[in-house]
């Protein structure tokens, strides 16, 4: 990622995600190239973030907390990255694999608050199982196991009872990182609910691959 498009990237997840664009400090120093008090900047290999000194981090989080604009913010943002990993985990699957990892691993702070959020009590359950489901193959091929597990249990502990479409991905993500941790009695048992859903919903390619799993487990 150049430079160029690393400060479009970052002006677009602050179009998105900030209820007023205008209040959005990251787009005006991605614009005018400088550090400014409340920001600083870091690039490393073409990779442009932004970051806070924790107590400005930790008033502006109490700030946006007790404003009425934290719940639509804190939405916008999980959905703005709901998004990301999904083109991420079409990614992963391609040709582009070395790309998307380094796209999504610049980006795990954000992934953690909009999982955070949306397995939280005034989060968002179907937000929650499509952010872990599409983080799955992440986790597995970066080495996140354990931290994968952990949010993949969250969401579909927060997401029973959801729709079976959102219920499978979370399900087969789940299984295969149970697989890879090496528990293979829980990935059978999540297997085995991927697969009870795909037949439900008349998911043939999500059916095979999870017989495929039971059959090797």
């Amino acid at each position: 990622m150049t430079a160029r498009s690393a400060t479009s990237a970052i002006v677009g997840a602050c179009a998105a995600v900030c209820v007023a664009v205008s209040a959005c400090r990251p787009a005006d120093a991605a614009k005018g190239g400088g550090d400014s008090a409340e920001l600083r900047r870091r690039e490393a290999r073409g990779d442009l973030r932004f970051f806070m000194l924790q107590t400005i981090r930790d008033y502006a989080g109490e700030r946006l907390a007790a404003s009425a604009v934290a719940a639509p913010t804190h939405r916008r943002h999980a959905e703005y990255y709901l998004r990301l990993a999904e083109q991420g985990a079409t990614g992963l699957a391609g040709p582009g694999q070395a790309h998307w990892l380094s796209r999504l691993s610049a980006e795990r702070d954000n992934f953690r608050a909009a999982l955070t959020w949306s397995t939280g009590v005034h989060g968002d359950p179907g937000t929650a199982l499509g952010l872990a489901g599409s983080l799955a193959r992440y986790w597995e091929m970066s080495g996140g196991l354990e931290e994968g597990e952990r949010w993949l249990e969250s969401a579909l502990r927060v997401g029973a009872g959801q729709a079976p479409e959102l219920l499978l991905p979370a399900y087969t993500g789940a299984g295969t990182v149970a697989w890879a941790r090496g528990d293979h009695v829980r990935a059978a048992e999540l297997h085995q609910q991927a697969l009870d859903l795909a037949r439900q919903t008349g998911n043939r390619a999500a059916e095979a691959f999870a017989l495929n799993n039971l059959g090797v487990q």
